[in-house]
């Protein structure tokens, strides 16, 4: 694992920070584009499971009655683009902890290994995103017990997200701090 954190933090530049940003937002704004446009644009507006915190068989028969075979079919392969989307906030997400880390000379063990949660939230949206389209595929024969289970992976990946952004903001503080006291 430390040949992995250590490979993570080499290539933490401002560069590959910037090349993740523009390859998340570029994902994320054809992804939502389209979603509007040839998803709830003609099937109907839905609260799918991805943009919510957790949710429940109910809510989930609901938005894909809203959308109904045809617009589920649509909305997987638009949503195809959020197998890329994991992959640009979570590697910005990385960087930018890595890069704060590194600036605030704050390279414990403990801190170092703060890397792999933008990681495992990225790992956990991959886990949602599939058992959500098996929902999606089976519609309307739903299972219960998958939608329990991804609504826990949704919420797990929600956690990882906010802890590491709140991460990236109070060790930029410590790192400033630290700077500041040299």
């Amino acid at each position: 694992m430390e040949r992995a954190t250590n490979a993570l933090y080499r290539l933490a530049t401002l560069r590959n920070l910037l090349l993740a940003i523009l390859l998340s937002a570029v994902s994320v704004s054809i992804m939502g584009y389209l979603t509007e446009t040839l998803v709830y644009g003609v099937y109907g507006d839905a609260d799918m499971p991805d943009t919510m915190f957790s949710y429940t068989i109910n809510e989930i028969t609901e938005a894909f009655n809203i959308l109904g075979p045809e617009g589920l079919q649509t909305w997987l392969q638009v949503h195809m683009l959020d197998l890329i989307f994991p992959i640009g906030y979570s590697l910005s997400l990385v960087f930018g902890l890595a890069l704060v880390i590194k600036a605030g000379a704050l390279m414990t063990d403990k801190v170092r290994n703060l890397v792999w949660l933008p990681i495992f939230a990225a790992v956990a949206d991959y886990i949602e995103n599939g058992l959500v389209a098996s929902q999606a595929v089976s519609y309307p024969n739903l299972s219960e017990l998958i939608i329990s289970i991804s609504s826990l992976v949704t919420a797990f990946k929600w956690t990882l997200l906010y802890l590491a952004f709140a991460m990236v903001f109070i060790l930029l503080i410590v790192a400033i701090y630290v700077r500041k006291k040299q």
